[in-house]
C-alpha cells in the first residue's frame, strides 16, 4: 500500500514537468508527453552537458546499448544541462544525438518538478520509466556498467 502510494505520488509530481526546447527542431515536450507517447516502452532518460567529460565518456556506451536494443520496446531521451545552443548541437552532433526523437536542451532543468523529485545534482545521470511510465530507478547504473543492461531486461520482461 505504501508503494502504490508512493507510486502515485512520484508520477502526479512528475506529470506536468517540462522539459526545454530542442534547439534543431523547436520541439518542446513535457515528461507527461513522452511517456504518454511511449506507453509501453522503457523509458530510460540521459542527462548530460557537453562540458561533462564524464557525461561524454558515456556516449558510445549509450550508442551501443542504443543498437542492441534498436528493436526492443525502449526509448532513449537525452537532456542536456547546456546554457548555450550552439555548444549543444556541436557536442550533440558529434555524440550523434542531435537527431534523436527525444533530445532535449533545458536551461532550468532544476526548475522542473521531475529534476527536483530525483535530486539532479550532478550529471551524468541515468533515469528509468517502466512500461506502465512509472518512475522505477532515479539513479541507474551508466551505460559502461552491466547492471544497466541487466535492469533494463528486467524492465523488458515486466
Amino acid at each position: 500500500m505504501i508503494r502504490f502510494l508512493l507510486v502515485f505520488i512520484l508520477i502526479a509530481q512528475y506529470s506536468q514537468a517540462q522539459i526545454s526546447v530542442n534547439p534543431q527542431t523547436g520541439a518542446k515536450k513535457s515528461f507527461e508527453e513522452i511517456i504518454a507517447e511511449n506507453k509501453g516502452k522503457v523509458i530510460l532518460i540521459d542527462y548530460w552537458a557537453s562540458w561533462c567529460k564524464p557525461c561524454r565518456k558515456e556516449m558510445p556506451e549509450m550508442r551501443a546499448l542504443m543498437k542492441k536494443y534498436k528493436d526492443a520496446n525502449i526509448t532513449f531521451v537525452f537532456i542536456s544541462m547546456d546554457i548555450e545552443a550552439d555548444e549543444w548541437k556541436k557536442a550533440a552532433e558529434k555524440e550523434k544525438i542531435v537527431n534523436m526523437p527525444y533530445s532535449y536542451m533545458s536551461w532550468d532543468i532544476k526548475k522542473t518538478d521531475l529534476s527536483r523529485l530525483i535530486k539532479v545534482s550532478s550529471i551524468p545521470r541515468y533515469v528509468i520509466f517502466n512500461k506502465d511510465g512509472n518512475l522505477v530507478n532515479a539513479d541507474a547504473p551508466r551505460p559502461s556498467e552491466k547492471e544497466l543492461e541487466t535492469e533494463l531486461e528486467k524492465y523488458l520482461k515486466m
